[in-house]
């Protein structure tokens, strides 16, 4: 078993689901060359079990729709096209409804205590 921290990507979508490891924990939202990326720690041998999670996205200022904020954690602000756009993450475990985001295999993994090109 190696605990592995892996990035998905998400996109400047209202809602989406991504398909985690099971027992993935959930630990920060960045933007990385022009991209909104959900970094979570995993268990690299445990990718045949998934669990969804819901992702919602909202930029200042645009309407939050109906979903209820105390059912979500607050996960993150990101910051696109230098600012121009800001974009608030919200998240949940469980979910259903389309995929919108899957396991990228090209991921650039850290392995914890050890350095990983």
């Amino acid at each position: 078993m190696n605990n592995i921290i892996y990035k998905y990507k998400l996109k400047a979508t209202d809602r989406q689901v991504l398909d985690l490891p099971e027992g993935a924990e959930v630990l920060s939202v960045r933007e990385q060359r022009g991209d909104m990326m959900v970094y979570a720690f995993v268990d690299d041998d445990n990718f045949e079990n998934t669990e969804p999670f819901t992702f919602i996205v909202r930029g200042t200022g645009h309407d939050a729709g109906n979903f209820k904020r105390q059912n979500y954690t607050f996960l993150g602000t990101v910051k696109l096209e230098k600012g121009a756009l800001m974009f608030h993450v919200f998240y949940r475990k469980g979910g259903s409804g389309t995929i919108y985001g899957a396991l990228d295999k090209r991921s650039v993994k850290l392995v914890i205590g050890q350095s990983v090109a």
